[in-house]
């Protein structure tokens, strides 16, 4: 799913820079209802999405459009990043949890914490997503662009 709203191959590191500023998305929408109103920390080791985040714009439409959708929710919740360049050498616990899926286990460091599940990204996931990136089309069974339920079970995926 994630791959069609990009229109980006998993496995070709010339869209590393969009995946990482995907994350970055996905990792604010799941959280800011836990950050509203406050200062947040953004660290990573994805310096190029940190530096998109940080000046809100990107290098490419698609960065551009996913910057806007981070900065839209940061600033609809009054929250203000401070971001951080994390070295890849320090990132230990993200770097284990982003393995989980090819068998790594969570740090024991993180194992008390609650874990929080992201919403799927269907049209309703996008606040402002410029339909020329998703060449126009609408949501599967006629549903407008950005409107509509977005739930694990009844999820319309994004169609080219």
């Amino acid at each position: 799913m994630d791959a069609r709203v990009l229109q980006a191959q998993t496995s070709d590191p010339a869209w590393q820079a969009e995946w990482e500023l995907l994350a970055l998305l996905i990792a604010v929408d799941t959280w800011l209802p836990n950050i509203r109103a406050q200062p947040c920390v953004l660290q990573t080791d994805a310096l190029a999405a940190l530096f998109d985040v940080a000046r809100a714009a990107g290098r490419t439409p698609l960065m551009n459009a996913l910057s806007a959708e981070l900065t839209l929710r940061l600033e609809a919740a009054q929250v203000a990043i401070v971001p951080i360049h994390l070295s890849g050498t320090l990132n230990f616990q993200c770097d284990a949890l982003s393995r989980l899926s090819q068998g790594a286990s969570v740090p024991a460091s993180l194992r008390q914490i609650k874990r929080a599940s992201s919403r799927l990204r269907c049209p309703s996931f996008f606040w402002a997503w410029p339909r020329e990136i998703l060449g126009g089309s609408n949501a599967a069974g006629g549903e407008a662009f950005g409107q509509g339920a977005c739930s694990r079970e009844g999820a319309m995926p994004l169609q080219h």
